[in-house]
């Protein structure tokens, strides 16, 4: 450490009132900020040192207020949803404006249907359920 930046450091905590070292601590400062560098202040502050935790971890400065900023540091899960379904471009219904094209699934249903009618077992006729044959 340089004589005139001890002077500038002395001054800065009190040490030294001479006018010499006043014009030559205020020139160390001026060259100190342009090198990007910050000098402590004469005392520690709560702020001073929530700015220096945030210029070497990144931290947040805050309040103590509730800003959702935990939610907004987690990383996105939309991708891993949109993973899980499967593709409905792929697995839909491609032939659905094909008039000759007959759907598998709409034919076993039918044939079901079909089998539980011959059978008496299937759905009423519309009106004809158990509900509308009772009385009021």
């Amino acid at each position: 450490m340089d004589l005139s930046r001890s002077a500038g450091l002395a001054l800065t905590r009190g040490l030294s009132s001479s006018p010499a070292s006043t014009s030559a601590a205020a020139a160390d400062k001026n060259a100190e900020a342009a090198a990007g560098g910050a000098t402590p202040p004469a005392y520690v502050t709560k702020e001073y040192l929530d700015n220096v935790r945030f210029r070497i971890f990144g931290t947040h400065i805050g309040n103590g207020l509730r800003s959702g900023r935990k939610v907004l540091r987690k990383n996105l899960i939309g991708d891993k949803v949109m993973a899980w379904y499967p593709q409905t471009e792929a697995y839909g219904k491609p032939h659905q404006g094909d008039k000759l094209w007959e759907d598998p699934d709409l034919f076993v249903a039918k044939d079901r249907l079909e089998r539980y009618q011959r059978r008496g077992k299937g759905p009423p006729k519309k009106g004809a359920g158990k509900r509308a044959s009772r009385k009021k």
